[in-house]
């Protein structure tokens, strides 16, 4: 089956992360939590912040496709690393994270991007110092 991604499936995010508690949602492209790529669009509204995590023995590919988010990285102990301003008309509008590194991400403007990374779900490892 061919999936397509567009503005009507990100304007319906948008809707859906408006009214979340969360201030997100997601939509995925791939069919079961086993499967070997994970691959869904995530929308993202201004106040939503996803609390520092990492992925262990995974990979994670983010591809802007509408508003500006940042991404912060830490060391082990908390520290900062570095801050990446991700837009899809931008300087940077795509990043991958090796699985050693923690990170967060924040929402500056009404967002959605295509997040990628292996399979199967496993629950990411929240940051020690939190």
């Amino acid at each position: 089956m061919i999936k397509t991604v567009g503005k009507a499936l990100l304007d319906q995010l948008a809707e859906q992360a408006r009214s979340s508690e969360r201030l997100r949602a997601h939509h995925m492209l791939h069919t079961e939590m086993s499967d070997p790529i994970h691959r869904f669009c995530v929308a993202a509204e201004p106040g939503t912040v996803v609390t520092p995590h990492r992925h262990p023995g995974k990979w994670e590919l983010v591809v802007m496709l509408r508003g500006e988010i940042e991404v912060e990285t830490f060391d082990e102990t908390g520290k900062q690393l570095a801050s990446y301003v991700l837009t899809p008309e931008g300087d940077l509008s795509a990043l991958e994270l090796p699985e050693t590194v923690f990170h967060r991400f924040l929402a500056r403007r009404s967002s959605a991007f295509l997040e990628i990374k292996p399979g199967p779900y496993t629950p990411p490892e929240n940051a020690p110092w939190l």
